[in-house]
């Protein structure tokens, strides 16, 4: 039994059925309450694959019965020739939720006149007064949300790609902070697209970019550090080949197909 339903998975373990429990936050509210009262039960039945290394903070699982096995992108999506269309512009894809990125966007965007800062994601993930801001600013278009398959493409027409999460971010869920147990899907997309990455410095993804290699990393709280990032991309000063080869060769190492194979053997390994 393989599943994200945490309450099916006590469910399974409480009645001595071996299962894996795939786990992408920390637990709150009646299912953290579940795991503290049959913790021992869980844990003797359950073996977990956590998105983040720091969520086993919460569960403190050995290191046999567990799996960390980031999120990935199917590389074939991206195999593309588009070249760059929109050279003084940056882009940003992803949902609106507080703390994923728009507010330091609108703040960058009024900084940065001579750039257009593209904004795709669903409106109604962000606050009324967010959009309403947004929109008064002349070089920031809010694009609303589009299906994924058009994502490949809209990525490699700009040269920046945009990643900048504050140091509390919210989701679905809009009482957790997950900033710290991210592993964003967008990030494996940004990589494959093969553009230049300006992310904010989180130790949830730090395995994953690195400053000047395959990313550039800014302060989520200083505008003026992405400010002049974006500048000296966009006047060729960072070497603009080499990031962006490194981005796609970091790409290879987190296709879906390696993390399901991943996932399998650890499947194998543990399966009585």
């Amino acid at each position: 039994l393989y599943s994200r339903s945490i309450i099916s998975s006590f469910i399974f373990s409480i009645m001595g059925l071996k299962n894996f429990l795939e786990i992408h936050q920390p637990l709150s509210g009646f299912t953290k309450l579940i795991f503290c009262l049959f913790r021992k039960k869980i844990l003797d039945k359950t073996k977990f694959i956590l998105i983040n290394k720091n969520l086993n903070k919460h569960f403190f699982i050995k290191n046999k019965n567990f799996l960390i096995s980031d999120d990935g992108v199917d590389l074939k999506d991206f195999n593309l020739k588009d070249k760059i269309k929109h050279r003084n512009s940056c882009v940003y894809t992803g949902s609106l939720f507080e703390g994923k990125g728009i507010e330091l966007i609108k703040e960058i965007a009024k900084k940065t006149k001579n750039f257009d800062f593209y904004v795709y994601g669903d409106l109604k993930t962000a606050s009324k007064k967010m959009i309403n801001e947004s929109r008064k600013i002349k070089n920031m278009k809010l694009l609303g949300h589009v299906e994924y398959n058009k994502i490949p493409k809209i990525l490699r027409s700009h040269k920046i790609i945009l990643m900048p999460y504050s140091k509390v971010v919210y989701g679905n869920h809009k009482s957790a902070n997950l900033s710290n147990y991210m592993s964003p899907l967008k990030l494996f997309d940004y990589l494959a697209a093969g553009r230049i990455i300006i992310a904010s410095k989180n130790n949830s993804y730090s395995h994953i970019l690195k400053n000047n290699k395959n990313s550039i990393i800014c302060n989520s709280t200083n505008v003026d550090e992405w400010v002049k990032a974006i500048k000296k991309v966009s006047s060729n000063k960072y070497n603009y080949k080499k990031l962006q080869d490194n981005s796609i060769k970091t790409s290879n190492f987190f296709s879906w197909n390696i993390r399901v194979n991943s996932i399998i053997r650890f499947i194998n390994k543990n399966f009585i």
